[in-house]
């Protein structure tokens, strides 16, 4: 093999690998893409902008003006001290979203759970978590409204003081098993799932429930600790208990009508895995590249 022939097929195969760290429905087109087409695919939304998460009112749900309005939505406020954004990157966002669907399978195989769906990342959610990051308010946020239209979206957010180093390396996971372990912690899953008080379920049912489709995360240092932020599309707004409908003696998944296809990877939850055949691919262009060089090192050797 020529030296310029195994350039061309190495600039090639770098080009594969970098077009796939692009996460699922992430494109170089133009913001004027078709947002009707976009809401009927139930593996994307665009919030009803691509432009601005800004709402066309401004406000929050709790009368403020919303965040994602500032002039430098991603400069960090002047109340930030020791702030630094945790990075996002592929792995991260895989890891949140499989944290996510491994204990809604989990939760969906042990009590029989039907319509269950596989949670998806949303670039939008991600994007309002970085935002509301910048603001540095290590609490729950109040505003949870996106898009020019106003769409109301849910929040779980956990702060962690910083010399709880192990969060730093496995924040994503640890973040999820919090909202979910914390409350049945707390209550029995019984009285979790018709728990009253909406501050005591609210962030269990974020996780566990069936309808929702999409989540966006982001962390960051600030202050003295780990702020780690998740939104989610749709919102919960009532008991886990009344949301639920359950499997038939022979069932195994059952899924609604915008999904009809039963996950491979979490077979109990109702979509496609694309998420998963990202990861695949990331790998396969990893060892393309490595073969790709050993080629290279076997011909330089042979010319010595």
């Amino acid at each position: 093999m020529k030296p310029l022939t195994l350039q061309i097929l190495l600039i090639y195969v770098a080009q594969i690998f970098g077009s796939i760290l692009k996460t699922p429905h992430d494109s170089d087109t133009d913001d004027t893409d078709d947002i009707e087409d976009s809401r009927e695919d139930p593996y994307y939304f665009h919030f009803s902008s691509t432009r601005t998460l800004c709402p066309k009112h401004m406000s929050c749900m709790d009368g403020k003006t919303n965040f994602l309005c500032r002039k430098d939505p991603m400069t960090p406020s002047s109340e930030c001290t020791r702030f630094l954004m945790i990075k996002s990157t592929l792995r991260s966002r895989l890891k949140m979203v499989h944290a996510h669907n491994g204990l809604r399978n989990t939760i969906a195989r042990r009590y029989r759970i039907a319509n269950m769906n596989l949670v998806y990342w949303n670039i939008h959610l991600q994007q309002m978590a970085e935002q509301y990051l910048h603001m540095c308010r290590p609490y729950s946020d109040t505003c949870r409204i996106i898009g020019e239209n106003g769409y109301e979206v849910g929040h779980n957010s956990v702060y962690v003081e910083r010399h709880h180093v192990a969060l730093l390396y496995e924040w994503e996971g640890r973040a999820v098993r919090h909202w979910v372990m914390e409350m049945l912690s707390i209550l029995p899953t019984k009285q979790a799932t018709n728990d009253q008080n909406k501050e005591h379920w609210q962030t269990l049912v974020q996780v566990m429930l069936p309808k929702l489709e999409f989540i966006g995360c982001a962390g960051a240092i600030m202050f003295k600790g780990l702020f780690v932020v998740c939104y989610y599309y749709p919102p919960a707004k009532k008991r886990l208990s009344e949301q639920l409908t359950f499997l038939k003696r022979n069932e195994t998944c059952v899924c609604p009508n915008n999904r009809l296809v039963c996950s491979k990877l979490f077979n109990r939850l109702c979509g496609k895995d694309i998420e998963s055949s990202a990861t695949t691919i990331e790998f396969s262009a990893l060892n393309i590249i490595l073969i790709m060089y050993f080629i290279w090192i076997s011909l330089t050797l042979k010319k010595i």
